[in-house]
């Protein structure tokens, strides 16, 4: 257990979030709510993938440290 705390520990130091903002036409931010789709992560995995990172890695980790299992 200690490793993983050391683990996650050193995942956030390295994953801390910074605010960003985007703009969005009115239209696509209404209809992104209706459909329940979450516009943070939309960006921050759009993000990822044109930077070539690993997306499936750090998707993973994030809801893993968010608590998220599913």
């Amino acid at each position: 257990m200690t490793e993983w705390l050391r683990e996650k520990a050193l995942y956030r130091a390295r994953e801390r979030k910074v605010r960003m903002n985007i703009m969005v036409p009115v239209s696509l931010r209404d209809e992104a709510r209706k459909q329940g789709i979450n516009g943070s992560k939309v960006a921050t995995e759009a993000l990822a993938q044109l930077l070539g990172q690993s997306l499936i890695k750090f998707v993973f980790l994030a809801n893993l440290l968010a608590g998220n299992h599913s």
